[in-house]
């Protein structure tokens, strides 16, 4: 080890920023332990040696806010913060979890320091986001990598992981920003067009005629475009910069990537085909030619109403008390109910104003907590066509080829980045290029609908309603509004539908 010595202090030297080695700056000392390691001293050589050197040690300010921002409370006292900052944790059997729904790694469950080692040694931007109770570690496109929560004291779960997050933000500083929120709008969709227009950009400039798993779609494409609000598309396709082909897009595998047969995967990685607030506009069945949805999601709902214990008829007026009670006027009674479920508090201006305004009478029912319906449709005549307006969206018309971000051209489900290769003559000259899924992706072309064939049942649209606490859904019937409280009603595939089957 002594032999080694000019060269560590070289190597330690060339790491600091000033060149100059300082044994009282923490920052200092984390890059020391760490060539250290590498030059394979024994641990126990490795503390004993810093313990030595920061005796007297006055903690970098820096280091510590950012201590505090990856998740330190201030329970936590300054002094407890230098084994990380000297790179003294243990982090052998430390990991932070993806948490629940879509991540930049889904076959990922555990991000310990090796994975996380070989994720960000592949290049790219990273951002380490704070706002809130949990801390995010994110891909440059905003999409979750792991989280991990605040450390209340020295030693506990949050305090190793926040170690562990810690050494590989100083060990990747340059590619690793810290900040309070992400900006928003950004997500898998922007990374698939950062994507394609990288791919542009390589193939041809000039608009190429389009095939997408080699069919030609008829028009031609030299870019790619975010589709900004909440239509059905989620990206198109451009032309010179106007959009030409409409991609509705679902991030998450369809095929299971660890099967050899390509066999439809048993979990669907998304979670709804769209909000049934969407279709119900009196233009509906006039801009779609659909006759029927409206029945069919009536009668579904009916059901739901009659499984709600918590209703009242004649509703005139709601108005919320002190103490989370609720004054619900029924004509001329009077009835104090619990806002057991918050439902009313979320939405206190609605429930006490606005309603009213449209309406002068409603049936009331409330949905409670964990609480969720659904039914399947496909055994309905009218089965292909609302399917087809829940995927493609409401501009869909059987026959209808004009189509836009209301009437997509395909549904596009994938989990890792397209791929849009060049198409050739005999001559080597670019004659279109063909946009595709890896292998465990899968392209649905309007207007074809999920089929009911058992082995992709989990894909099947169904009505699906289920507690939210801060939505409402309204429906007439017999004359009559009927107003359900705490509930978000979805069409969703038949895999991520919650509840009771009814």
């Amino acid at each position: 080890m002594i032999k080694n010595l000019n060269e560590i202090l070289k190597e330690w030297a060339y790491r600091v920023d000033n060149g100059q080695p300082n044994p009282k700056n923490s920052a200092h000392l984390y890059h020391l332990s760490e060539i250290l390691i590498e030059y394979k001293w024994p641990f126990e050589v490795i503390e004993e040696l810093l313990q030595n050197l920061t005796e007297e040690v006055t903690l970098d300010k820096t280091d510590i806010s950012v201590l505090r921002n990856l998740g330190i409370n201030k329970s936590v006292p300054d002094e407890d913060l230098a084994d990380i900052i000297n790179g003294k944790v243990d982090l052998s059997g430390v990991s932070c979890g993806r948490g629940t729904g879509n991540t930049a790694f889904q076959d990922i469950k555990k991000y310990d320091l090796t994975t996380l080692k070989g994720i960000i040694s592949k290049g790219g931007t990273f951002y380490i986001t704070y706002a809130g109770k949990e801390k995010k570690l994110r891909t440059e496109f905003n999409i979750r990598i792991c989280k991990w929560g605040n450390s209340k004291k020295k030693n506990d779960v949050n305090y190793k992981r926040v170690a562990l997050i810690y050494k590989i933000y100083k060990d990747n500083s340059s590619k690793i920003e810290v900040k309070e929120r992400s900006a928003p709008g950004i997500g898998q969709e922007d990374m698939q067009i950062a994507e394609l227009n990288d791919y542009f950009k390589n193939i041809s400039t000039s608009p190429v005629p389009l095939y997408v798993a080699g069919k030609y779609m008829g028009v031609k494409v030299n870019g790619s475009t975010t589709i900004t609000g909440n239509p059905k598309a989620d990206f198109s396709l451009d032309k010179g910069g106007t959009p030409v082909f409409w991609v509705s897009y679902k991030h998450g595998e369809y095929y299971d990537s660890k099967a050899n047969n390509l066999k439809v995967g048993k979990k669907v990685p998304f979670q709804q085909y769209g909000s049934m607030s969407s279709f119900f506009d009196k233009n509906f069945e006039q801009k779609t030619g659909v006759k029927g949805l409206d029945a069919i999601s009536t009668g579904f709902l009916k059901d739901v109403i009659a499984n709600l214990k918590q209703s009242f008829e004649n509703v005139t007026g709601i108005k919320l008390l002190k103490g989370k009670n609720v004054e619900i006027t029924m004509d001329t009674t009077k009835k104090v109910i619990k806002d057991t479920y918050g439902i009313f508090s979320a939405r206190k201006t609605f429930y006490e104003t606005n309603i009213w305004k449209k309406h002068k009478k409603i049936d009331l029912y409330i949905v409670p907590s964990k609480t969720a319906f659904y039914r399947s449709f496909e055994k309905d005549p009218k089965y292909s066509d609302i399917a087809a307006a829940t995927i493609y969206g409401t501009e869909f018309k059987k026959g209808n080829t004009k189509f836009s971000k209301e009437n997509v051209n395909i549904l596009l489900q994938a989990k890792e980045t397209l791929t849009l290769e060049p198409m050739t003559d005999e001559n080597g000259a670019i004659a279109g290029v063909n946009l595709d899924t890896r292998q465990s992706g899968h392209i649905v072309f309007n207007p074809n609908v999920p089929s009911t064939k058992p082995e992709i049942a989990q894909y099947l649209p169904v009505f699906n309603l289920r507690h939210t606490k801060a939505l409402t859904f309204g429906f007439k019937d017999g004359g009559k509004t009927n107003l359900i409280a705490g509930g978000r009603y979805l069409i969703m595939p038949q895999g991520q539908a919650t509840g009771r089957k009814i």
